[in-house]
């Protein structure tokens, strides 16, 4: 840890992020993505309807909820996807338009509700790639666990927190990608996230913008070893008590190599600065840490799978954390398996702590089991936090044309430090649906929601919903 000092407020993202952003998106407009290929069949244009009640004892998700609510909901969702040999555009938009009997008149909002959209673009060959991802999305607070795509890359366990009010999240990512077949290549990414919330009453619920820029230099040495340097950069900026921003830089080295036999390791070995800004009795510091950083991975094809192991050493806001794992993936007769297990230490938590991720995919005769489990560990600027998750899925074929559903979700944060506020979620719908024509279908199914913090009631919201959906195709 470094020493404590004043010093000036730090500049937010530079104005020509965003000029660059439009500029790649004007490029990667569906006229631009014609030239110089050669066109598959048609492009599609597809309309998605869902028209249907939902009724609700807890539609605002309330610790004290005024009462049952009757709303009606239907969901637009527009699609354009057009591609070429060497090119792909996708566009998404869409929204919910609701009204009903609320239970509450005054924190009812009717009219439309969740309007989200995305742009996705590709352009590759056997040289050099670009790729675009944007999207706009704002969603009830509490209606998504966003903790798998949070814009750090790491859980973050205040999306287990549910409570009234919305977010809007936007995100902008773009890659570029050259020489992939040559000696020499070089490749970086540029990631933006903001995520902002409206009407919302939990203090830790604060507004956040990310940035990140990672690059590259691969050389090769030999056909099957590589040179590699990297420089990475990333920084946070919170709207919350301490007017928060944290920045880090990392430069590294390494070696890539793969043999004849299918093995493969990778070895990254650098320097990494830490930076985080706050205000603190009137005035801006900066606490500073440094160390080294590291990984080490191995890979190993086997017929029936992939064997890996790894071995990190980051830096974060709680100092450096060391994690270790092994991994297996299989192709079973009944399914697909994939899961990694090992253990991590920071250098707060001084705590060895198991850490792991199992995915494992049964298809059946007439519909199919998901079964998903996590455990990861996370920082923020108080705490490291113990982040648990379990979600399972189940689908069953009744008849040709109907089928039920199930879904279960399980969620959990524990922070290390116990005056911090533990979080817990669990979700569970069960569904039935059937298509009544080629066109039409029909959906009904119960939903139940509970969440709770260690030091707040919990909030608890059953559902009942029903709908009948189509999907118009625009375009061949």
């Amino acid at each position: 840890m470094g020493a404590t000092e004043p010093v000036p407020e730090p500049r937010r993202a530079s104005r020509l992020l965003w000029a660059a952003c439009l500029g790649v998106l004007v490029a990667a407009r569906p006229g631009a993505a014609q030239q110089e290929a050669v066109d598959l069949p048609g492009p599609e244009l597809r309309l998605d309807v869902a028209t249907g009640l939902v009724v609700s004892d807890n539609i605002e998700r309330e610790r004290d909820p005024a009462g049952v609510s009757s709303v009606s909901d239907t969901r637009f969702d527009l699609v354009y996807d057009t591609r070429t040999r060497s090119q792909r555009f996708t566009l998404e938009a869409g929204a919910t338009l609701e009204f009903g009997a609320y239970a509450d008149r005054e924190t009812a909002d009717p009219g439309l509700q969740s309007p989200f959209l995305s742009v996705a673009y590709l352009r590759e060959s056997r040289g050099a790639a670009l790729s675009l991802q944007a999207s706009y999305r704002l969603v009830d607070n509490g209606l998504e666990r966003i903790v798998a795509t949070d814009p750090d890359g790491e859980g973050d366990p205040r999306d287990l927190i549910v409570d009234q009010g919305t977010r809007a999240t936007s995100r902008v990512e773009m890659s570029l990608a050259l020489g992939r077949d040559a000696p020499l290549g070089y490749a970086a990414t540029l990631r933006y996230a903001d995520r902002r919330y409206f009407d919302t009453t939990d203090p830790d619920l604060t507004d956040r913008r990310t940035l990140s820029f990672d690059q590259s230099v691969r050389a090769s040495l030999s056909r099957a070893t590589s040179l590699v340097l990297e420089l990475d950069y990333s920084e946070r900026d919170e709207d919350d008590r301490e007017a928060t921003f944290e920045r880090n830089v990392a430069a590294l080295v390494g070696l890539d190599h793969r043999t004849a036999g299918g093995l493969s390791a990778s070895a990254r070995f650098g320097y990494s600065v830490e930076e985080i800004t706050r205000t603190r009795g009137g005035r801006r510091e900066t606490e500073r840490q440094d160390s080294p950083v590291l990984t080490f991975s191995l890979a190993r094809a086997r017929p029936n799978g992939e064997i890996t192991a790894a071995l990190t050493r980051s830096l974060g806001e709680q100092g450096t954390r060391t994690t270790l794992r092994f991994g297996r993936a299989l192709e079973l007769p009944l399914g697909g398996l994939e899961a990694n297990l090992g253990v991590t230490v920071g250098e707060t938590d001084e705590e060895m702590r198991l850490v792991g991720e199992l995915a494992y995919d049964r298809p059946t005769r007439r519909g199919g089991l998901t079964l998903r489990l996590s455990q990861e560990v996370t920082s923020d600027e108080d705490t490291d936090y113990l982040l648990a998750s379990a979600d399972i899925g189940y689908r069953h074929e009744l008849t040709r044309l109907s089928q039920i559903s199930l879904t279960l979700g399980l969620s959990a944060s524990d922070a290390v430090d116990p005056d911090e506020t533990d979080h817990q979620r669990a979700r569970l719908e069960v569904a039935y649906s059937r298509r009544l024509t080629e066109e039409w279908s029909f959906n009904a199914g119960i939903r139940h929601l509970t969440a709770r913090e260690s030091d707040r009631g919990p909030i608890v919201e059953n559902a009942v919903f029903a709908n009948v959906s189509r999907r118009f195709d625009l375009l061949p």
